[in-house]
């Protein structure tokens, strides 16, 4: 949209998550978004979008970007502030993993101007537990699911599941484990795959999250749409 500027924001580099299939690889450094970026990044929104008479819409990214709230409260605060000023809008929203979305967080959020997440759920509860644990070795579905239960009225809730050839057969389950337990599509706005692909393209990359032109693709993705229209 012209009259709307788009940012993607990494908060944080950590994750409280411990994936096996990590595009940033095992080891993930403690870099967080500094008081000097998000004083930049006010003033260049400010000149780049309010000032131009374009709202702003930003995606917050990491690793965990909620392992940074301590610093979304504050920005988002100067964000909003921008923009009521001049007569814009702010919203922004999350690509996390949603073992911290909770309703305690996106109610200090929303009025802030927090609209959607994009939270992952790698299928039913024992292939999400394997594929997504806590880094203490815990299991993070039933952690993510009551958060989505506690927030739904808050947030628009998007699901992403990635998939591998050997569990994508096991997801038409979490559709069913979702509905279940009151996450039907009155409440879940969006839900999309997304494929896995284990290969090593570097020392520090254990895999990677896109898309690819395996032959088990054509059957696999046209498998999870079906299922999900079904429900």
């Amino acid at each position: 949209q012209a009259d709307t500027l788009h940012l993607i924001v990494v908060t944080a580099h950590a994750c409280n998550l411990a994936c096996p299939y990590c595009y940033q690889g095992p080891e993930k450094d403690a870099a967080r978004l500094s008081p000097e970026t998000s004083a930049h990044l006010v003033r260049f929104a400010t000149a780049s979008a309010f000032d131009r008479g374009r709202d702003l819409k930003v995606t917050f990214y990491g690793g965990e970007p909620l392992l940074a709230l301590d610093l979304i409260l504050p920005l988002a605060e100067k964000l909003r502030q921008a923009a009521t000023a001049r007569g814009r809008t702010f919203t922004f929203s999350f690509i996390a993993n949603g073992t911290l979305l909770t309703r305690q967080a996106a109610a200090e959020l929303r009025p802030l101007g927090l609209r959607a997440a994009l939270v992952t759920l790698d299928g039913p509860a024992a292939s999400h537990d394997r594929q997504r644990p806590l880094r203490n070795g815990g299991g993070s579905f039933q952690r993510i699911i009551e958060n989505l239960q506690q927030t739904w009225d808050l947030v628009d809730l998007q699901i992403n599941a990635n998939y591998s050839q050997a569990v994508y057969r096991e997801y038409p389950r979490l559709l069913d484990d979702l509905l279940a337990v009151g996450l039907g599509p009155e409440r879940i706005s969006t839900v999309s795959f997304s494929p896995i692909t284990w290969e090593r393209r570097s020392p520090t990359f254990a895999g990677g999250c896109r898309t690819g032109n395996e032959p088990w693709l054509f059957t696999a993705a046209p498998f999870l749409r079906e299922e999900t229209l079904r429900r």
